[in-house]
């Protein structure tokens, strides 16, 4: 039986997981702590937080993976301007982003004048991918969450730089998983069974349907070199206030970024950087779940 929330409508085959409480979910019983929190105290621990990882790497402080979407430009702009860190941009070219996240990459770099690293995989080894998790998990999906979150663990494994800064968390921002207080941090597992829909690239290896060679670059460091490197990802939405129209509405003023906008949403700043999320991805989604 399926129930739909009579706040945010959300119903209870969201690919996260929803609980009920009468005919409100868990996403927005946590949403409404929002609003006991102390959010001063909280960015308090998080400056506590990232200090220790100063000077561990002479170069970067830690890593921020991006995107050319709108909330790239304040989380980096939060870790330079609040944190005082000094960090390494990575972003994962999904071969679907568009001029206009090609253009906002570009304007972050230059802004804030930092190095970044971009991952890009053959076309080939994508369209092969595309076609095997079209084909067993009904996504064509699979390696842009795969590779986005992968490829900053890589980084931080291979350049020494144990943090890693991410957003927003979404197991707690849309479904309530967890509690803001959690200060829960991105792991393997996680990624594994709720973004990578419970399937790794050993997984699809499994299968004999792809050249390894497609799937080699979505293998996740091992714990023993994660464990040595310190390596840890936190995320910034369990320490700030996180209202993603009003950061990036105060982004977008602070520095002109390219916006998009989509015929199904008055928000201009949603996924900018990539037409295909919002139309096929959305498509697919839709099919599955009863809403895109």
């Amino acid at each position: 039986m399926k129930f739909k929330c009579e706040r945010c409508l959300y119903e209870s085959n969201h690919p996260l997981g929803l609980f009920f409480e009468g005919n409100i979910c868990s996403g927005c019983r946590v949403h409404d702590s929002k609003y006991i929190i102390d959010w001063e105290k909280r960015k308090i621990d998080l400056e506590k937080k990232v200090k220790s990882y100063v000077g561990i790497n002479k170069n970067y402080d830690c890593i921020i993976p991006i995107t050319g979407s709108a909330d790239s430009f304040f989380v980096v702009d939060y870790v330079v301007q609040k944190l005082k860190l000094r960090p390494l941009l990575v972003s994962y070219n999904s071969h679907w982003t568009n001029k206009i996240g090609w253009h906002n990459i570009s304007l972050i770099k230059y802004i804030f004048n930092l190095d970044c690293i971009v991952k890009t995989i053959s076309p080939t080894s994508v369209k092969n991918i595309i076609r095997l998790t079209s084909s067993k998990l009904g996504s064509i999906y699979w390696h842009v969450h795969a590779g986005k979150t992968i490829f900053p663990v890589q980084v931080s494994v291979d350049f020494g730089i144990p943090l890693i800064i991410w957003g927003e968390f979404e197991a707690t921002e849309q479904v309530g998983m967890y509690s803001y207080q959690s200060d829960v941090e991105m792991n393997r597992r996680y990624r594994r069974e709720h973004i990578l829909m419970g399937y790794e690239a050993e997984d699809l290896l499994k299968m004999n349907e792809i050249p390894e060679k497609d799937l080699n670059p979505f293998i996740y460091p091992s714990n023993k070199k994660i464990f040595e490197n310190g390596t840890i990802g936190i995320y910034l939405s369990n320490y700030l206030k996180w209202d993603n129209f009003a950061q990036n509405s105060e982004m977008f003023r602070k520095y002109k970024f390219k916006v998009n906008k989509h015929l199904r949403t008055y928000d201009q700043f949603q996924n900018i950087d990539d037409s295909i999320y919002m139309t096929i991805h959305d498509l697919l989604k839709f099919s599955r779940y009863g809403y895109s």
